[in-house]
């Protein structure tokens, strides 16, 4: 009634693996968008897909070990990219002297910068972020609007007759 040996159609194996093929092509290119956009929560989820579709036994070593590696690399390319949208935000907010959003962006800048360097950014990614943060925490805060201890309210009169007050020295 069945048999215990089943005969593999050849053409039909060959057919799986090329629609497996094709849906991980298709979910690799889906997530180079989510990274260009640094879309981050999203590129997370299309590389899990794309791993757990990786993992299928019948696609071949060297496939299965490309689609993982992509995976990883534009999921890093995602966070990276977000890790220099916030610092640019942050940087814009600590000149505005706005403490509270630039707190928020370096909050988000330290979140990105960790999840790209544990999916191996590259080693001058951190270095440059750590010096980006340095300049954001330093920036901001120091001008004053009105008068200070330094620069008092100047309320002596004007000399009329002062020969740098727009008129060249040789009309006088």
């Amino acid at each position: 009634m069945f048999s215990a040996s089943k005969k593999s159609d050849p053409e039909a194996e060959r057919r799986l693996i090329e629609a497996l093929k094709a849906r991980c092509d298709a979910q690799i290119h889906q997530l180079a968008g989510m990274a260009e956009k640094a879309e981050t929560t999203s590129a997370e989820r299309a590389a899990q897909r794309l791993v757990e579709l990786a993992k299928n036994p019948k696609l071949p070593g060297d496939y299965r070990k490309y689609a993982m590696e992509e995976a990883q690399k534009l999921e890093c390319a995602a966070n990276i990219k977000a890790t220099d949208m916030a610092v640019h935000r942050a940087m814009a907010a600590a000149l505005a002297d706005d403490k509270e959003a630039r707190d928020k962006e370096v909050a988000k800048i330290r979140q990105f910068m960790q999840k790209a360097i544990s999916l191996r950014a590259p080693a001058d990614f951190r270095v440059g972020t750590e010096k980006s943060l340095e300049n954001i925490l330093l920036s901001g805060g120091v001008k004053h609007t009105g008068p200070t201890k330094a620069k008092p309210l100047d309320t002596a009169p004007k000399n009329e007759k002062h020969a740098k007050d727009g008129l060249p020295a040789m009309v006088r």
